[in-house]
C-alpha cells in the first residue's frame, strides 16, 4: 500500500520533473568553456582566467536551462587607458562583443549564431527553439576590498559594480543541508517563477531564500522554505523587515527602493534595486493566490485525495503537464 503523500514529498517531485538533464547541462558546459578558453588565449584580450556561474553552476538551475554565465577575469593593467584610468563599462563591453564577433564569424554568417551587448555581459545568441545562449561577463579584481570581490561593467549607468562569484556559491554551501533542501527550495520556487512569469530575477529570489534560512524564518525544507518565501512575499505592500532585508510599499519618495534584498555576497548592494511598487504588488497578488492553492492542496491531502492535491499544485506552479508520482 503506498504510503500517504504530503506536501514536501509533492513538491520534491515537483522540483525532480524540473531538473535539467545531464545531457543539457553538458552541453551548456562545453559552449561555455570553449569561449572561455579562447578569450584566455586571446593575449590582446589581458584575460587571466575565467569560470562558469549563475544557476547551473550552483545547482539551482531549472529546466528548461536557457543560458549559461561564464565570468572572465581581466588583467585590470590590461583595461585602463594611458592615463591609468579603468575603461567604461561600454568600452569594455564593445571590445568582447567584437572579438566573439570575429570568433564566431562563420556562425553569423550562416545565422546561426547572433553577438548581442547586454547590462552587464555580452551575449552569445543561438538560433533555435532549443537554443541555449552564453552570458560572457567581464569582471575585474577589486584590489581595495579583497576576499575575492570583483567590479562587473553596468553599461546603463556607466559603473563597475562589485559582486562574488566565490562568495555566492559559498553562502549557498553554508546554508544548505544534507539532500540539499535550499537548492531544492529555490528550484521550486524559479519553476513558480518561470511558469508564471512573476517579475523578480533568478538570483534576488535565491537571495531573499537565502537571507529567511540564515535568519531562521524558514526551516530547511523545501515546504518551509516555499511556503515561507512566499508568505513573505505576500506581505510586500507592507513594511516588513527581516535580517538584511526590506520592503517598503508605503507612497513612492525619492531616493527609496520599492524593495531591497541585500546580496550575502557583498553588503550593500541590493539585488532587487530594479523592482517598482506596481511590479512588486504583483509579485506580492501572485503570491497570495498560490499561497491558498498551496492550503487548498494540503487539505487535499489530509482528506487521501491525492488527484484533487496534484491537480491543484499543478495550477499553483503554472505547469502544463501532469505532475508524475512514481
Amino acid at each position: 500500500m503506498r504510503e500517504r503523500l504530503n506536501l514536501e514529498n509533492l513538491l520534491g517531485h515537483l522540483v525532480r520533473s524540473s531538473l535539467p538533464t545531464p545531457s543539457v547541462v553538458e552541453r551548456a558546459e562545453a559552449r561555455a568553456n570553449r569561449v572561455g578558453k579562447v578569450l584566455l588565449a586571446d593575449k590582446d584580450m589581458s584575460v587571466t582566467g575565467y569560470e562558469l556561474s549563475g544557476s547551473i553552476s550552483k545547482e539551482t538551475a531549472v529546466d528548461p536551462v536557457s543560458d549559461i554565465d561564464v565570468v572572465i577575469y581581466l588583467d585590470p593593467y590590461g583595461w585602463r587607458s594611458t592615463r591609468g584610468v579603468l575603461y567604461a563599462p561600454s568600452t569594455v563591453l564593445k571590445v568582447i562583443e567584437d572579438r566573439l564577433s570575429h570568433t564566431y564569424t562563420v556562425h553569423i554568417r550562416r545565422g546561426d549564431v547572433r553577438i548581442r551587448r547586454q547590462t552587464h555581459s555580452v551575449g552569445v545568441i543561438y538560433s533555435g527553439a532549443q537554443s541555449l545562449d552564453i552570458d560572457v561577463v567581464p569582471a575585474i579584481w577589486d584590489d581595495g576590498s579583497g576576499d575575492r570581490l570583483v567590479r562587473i561593467p553596468e553599461r546603463g549607468t556607466g559603473d563597475w559594480i562589485l559582486t562574488s562569484v566565490y562568495r555566492q556559491k559559498q553562502a549557498l554551501d553554508r546554508l544548505d543541508a544534507p539532500g540539499r533542501p535550499l537548492r531544492r527550495g529555490i528550484r521550486a520556487l524559479k519553476v513558480w517563477r518561470n511558469n508564471l512569469e512573476v517579475d523578480i530575477h533568478s538570483y534576488g529570489l535565491e537571495t531573499i531564500v537565502m537571507v529567511l534560512v540564515a535568519e531562521n524564518v524558514v526551516r530547511r525544507s523545501v515546504e518551509s522554505i516555499v511556503l515561507g518565501t512566499l508568505e513573505w512575499l505576500a506581505e510586500i505592500p507592507d513594511v516588513r523587515a527581516i535580517g538584511c532585508m526590506l520592503f517598503d510599499h508605503r507612497d513612492d519618495e525619492p531616493g527609496r527602493y520599492a524593495a531591497c534584498a541585500f546580496d550575502p555576497a557583498v553588503p550593500g548592494n541590493n539585488v532587487l534595486s530594479y523592482l517598482t511598487h506596481a511590479e512588486c504588488k504583483r509579485i506580492a497578488t501572485r503570491a497570495r493566490k498560490t499561497l491558498r492553492q498551496l492550503t487548498d492542496a494540503k487539505e487535499c491531502l489530509a482528506e487521501g485525495d491525492l488527484s484533487a492535491a496534484l491537480e491543484v499544485v499543478e495550477e499553483a506552479f503554472g505547469l502544463e503537464t501532469g505532475l508524475s508520482i512514481s
